[in-house]
C-alpha cells in the first residue's frame, strides 16, 4: 500500500499525511490499564466545557468552512464523539480497537480514519471528489459528494469523506488482522503531533493484542 497526495492539498493546509499500519494482532479483551484509560478519558469528556475552542478542532472546522460545507452537518469527529459522550453520559463501546482510538481522540482531538488493510485495493489517494461521486458511510445509506470535497480513496471508491465519515466498505471488524489508522490533520496539527498520537494508539493496541506497527509520513508536493 502506497499513499499519494494531490498537490492542491497544500491549499487546505495539509502539508503531510501521517498514518500507522498495524499488523498481525489478535483481538481479545482489553487489559486493566486500557480500561482505566478509557474510564479516565470518559470523565474528561464529561467535564469539558470549552473543548470546542481547541485549536485542533478549530483547524478542522476551518477546512469545512473554507470549502463551503456546513460545520454543523460535518463536525470534526472528535467533537462529535465528545458531544455523544456528554449526551449519553458515558463512553459508547464499539469494538476494542475503535474504543482505544476513540479514547485517545478525546484528548488529542484528531479525526482518525480507520480501515482494514485487506479491504484496500491499490494505493490510497488523497484528492478532491468529482460532482456526484458516491460514498457509503458506516451505518448504511449513500452520500453524493460535491465537487471539491476532500476525500481519500483506493481503486474501488471513497474510503473517507471530508475527514468526518469512514466508509462501511473498509471498516475494521472483529476478524480484522492488519489495519491502517490515518491522521490527515489540518493546518493546526504538526507532523510530530500526529506521529506521537498515532504511536501512542498503536502501542496501546499492541500492548493488548500483540502485533507490530510502522509509521508512514507522506508529504504533499507542491509545484
Amino acid at each position: 500500500m502506497n499513499i499519494s497526495v494531490d498537490k492542491e492539498y497544500i491549499k487546505i493546509g495539509i502539508t503531510a499525511i501521517v498514518a500507522v499500519r498495524i499488523f498481525g494482532y489478535t483481538l481479545g479483551g482489553l487489559n486493566d490499564e486500557t480500561e482505566q484509560f478509557i474510564g479516565k478519558n470518559e470523565g474528561i469528556a464529561l467535564e469539558y466545557d470549552n473543548a470546542l475552542e481547541n485549536p485542533v478542532l478549530l483547524g478542522y472546522r476551518n477546512m469545512i468552512k473554507d470549502i463551503g460545507r456546513s460545520q454543523k452537518k460535518f463536525p470534526p469527529t472528535s467533537e462529535a464523539l465528545i458531544s455523544n459522550i456528554k449526551r449519553r453520559g458515558s463512553f459508547m463501546r464499539v469494538n476494542p480497537i475503535v474504543d482505544i482510538y476513540n479514547a485517545h481522540a478525546v484528548t488529542n482531538f484528531l479525526s482518525i480514519g480507520a480501515h482494514d488493510l485487506n479491504k484496500v485495493n491499490g494505493d490510497i489517494c488523497f484528492t478532491f471528489a468529482n460532482e456526484g461521486e458516491e460514498f457509503y458511510p458506516i451505518g448504511g445509506g449513500v452520500k453524493r459528494a460535491v465537487e471539491g470535497d476532500f476525500i481519500y480513496k483506493d481503486n474501488n471508491g471513497i474510503m473517507a469523506f471530508l475527514d468526518a465519515r469512514d466508509s462501511e466498505e473498509y471498516k475494521i471488524e472483529e476478524d480484522s488482522k492488519d489495519i491502517v489508522l490515518i491522521a490527515q490533520g489540518n493546518a493546526n496539527t504538526t507532523v510530530e503531533y500526529r506521529k506521537t498520537a498515532l504511536t501512542e494508539i498503536a502501542e496501546d493496541i499492541i500492548s493488548n493484542f500483540g502485533g507490530s506497527y510502522d509509521i508512514l509520513v507522506v508529504e504533499t508536493k507542491g509545484e
